[in-house]
């Protein structure tokens, strides 16, 4: 409940001035009359003119090389990303990765290394874990995002849903 109060977060952010200052010039350049600490919503840059952001060709999807290694399925799901707005790579972590991360997981969390926020969220386990670090900075990975993000990706934060997000889509 706390953390729906724009106010709580207003107040906290209002004690880390040396990790949110760099925020102004863009808030300036977007015309957003805000302080450091204030919150951002959608509804503040409603004064902006609608944007449709350039969607990636099919084509430059399947120069990748993790296109190229993937299974029928994934090579799909990549191919109608431009449509669907999402991809599902399929196989990207072989069972016995993906096992190690879950162990690696439960370790963390049983050390009180990390601990769940929000009742279902693990937060930056990308710091915490050169399994997780190593596997999310795969260049092939990278080079994907790279063409369906249209620019240089940069892998810069982590969340892992154990049971699942129970988010809206948004």
């Amino acid at each position: 409940m706390l953390r729906r109060l724009k106010l709580a977060y207003a107040a906290y952010n209002a004690f880390k001035p040396h990790l949110l200052r760099h925020n102004l010039p863009a808030y300036k350049a977007y015309g957003l009359r805000k302080f450091y600490f204030s919150p951002v919503s959608s509804a503040d840059f409603a004064h902006l003119p609608a944007q449709q952001l350039p969607l990636p060709t099919v084509a430059a999807i399947r120069q990748t090389a993790l296109y190229q290694q993937a299974d029928a399925d994934t090579r799909a799901s990549l191919e109608a990303y431009p449509e669907t707005g999402f991809a599902v790579l399929k196989g990207f972590l072989t069972p016995e990765e993906a096992e190690a991360i879950n162990r690696e997981v439960k370790g963390l969390m049983d050390s009180g290394a990390v601990k769940y926020r929000y009742r279902n969220k693990l937060t930056q386990l990308i710091l915490r874990s050169d399994n997780i670090r190593e596997k999310g900075l795969r260049s092939p990975l990278l080079e994907l995002l790279g063409v369906l993000l249209q620019g240089k990706a940069r892998l810069f934060h982590s969340i892992n849903f154990i049971p699942g997000s129970e988010q809206h889509t948004h």
